[in-house]
Order: C-alpha cells, then sequence, then structure tokens
C-alpha cells in the first residue's frame, strides 16, 4: 500500500478537474457556463469515489474511465443537441447534458487518479 501515492492521486484528480471547470473547458468544451464549477465538483468527488473502490478492490480504472468518459460525452451531446433545438422546452434533454457533464468530469477524474495511483511504473 503506496498512501502516498494514493494520496498524490487524489490531490491531483480533484484539483485537476476543479480547476478545468473554474478556468472554463468543460463550458468552452459543450457545458452551459453557469455549470463549469458546479459540473467539475460534483463530477470529480465521484470519480475519485469510483477510483478509490477500484484501487481498493485492486482494479484499474483506466478503461471504466475511459468508457465513462465516452458514454457520458455522448449522453451531454445528445442532450445539448436536443435540448437547443426544442427551445428549451425539453427538460429531459437538459438533464441528459447536465448529468452528462457530470460523468465527463467524473470519468476525468477517474482517469487521472487511476493513471496516477497505478501500481506499474
Amino acid at each position: 500500500m503506496d498512501k502516498t501515492r494514493i494520496t498524490i492521486a487524489l490531490i491531483a484528480a480533484l484539483l485537476v478537474t476543479d480547476a478545468l471547470g473554474y478556468f472554463g473547458l468543460f463550458g468552452w468544451l459543450g457545458a452551459h457556463p453557469f455549470w463549469d464549477i458546479k459540473i467539475a465538483v460534483i463530477g470529480s468527488n465521484i470519480g475519485i469515489l469510483f477510483g478509490l473502490a477500484m484501487w481498493w478492490a485492486g482494479r484499474s480504472g483506466l478503461l471504466a474511465g475511459l468508457i465513462l468518459l465516452g458514454i457520458a460525452g455522448g449522453a451531454a451531446t445528445f442532450g445539448k443537441a436536443r435540448f437547443v433545438a426544442s427551445y428549451a422546452e425539453d427538460a429531459f434533454a437538459g438533464k441528459l447534458w447536465y448529468f452528462g457533464w457530470i460523468g465527463v468530469a467524473a470519468g476525468l477524474s477517474l482517469l487521472i487518479f487511476s493513471v496516477i495511483a497505478s501500481k506499474r511504473q
């Protein structure tokens, strides 16, 4: 058990994901600008919890992070397109857009955590 590596992985995943939200990268990529920081904070914490659970189980979260990132990115893109096409009347599409971006932040955080916490050197 390398507690130092896990601690560094936790801090790096949280800081990088939250900084991307704070500096507006998620909004630049397609999230609503009002949600930048909110989705980053929620998603990074979810990604860290998944990462810790997978690390504790002895599994790598790289594949799970990639899958989550892809599915959530697709859901967010689809939700945004449907929400805009409905002139903001499709509530389900709006929720898909919002929760898709939380999933993107969670997948990114899980990937960062898994790369740093990996036992291979």
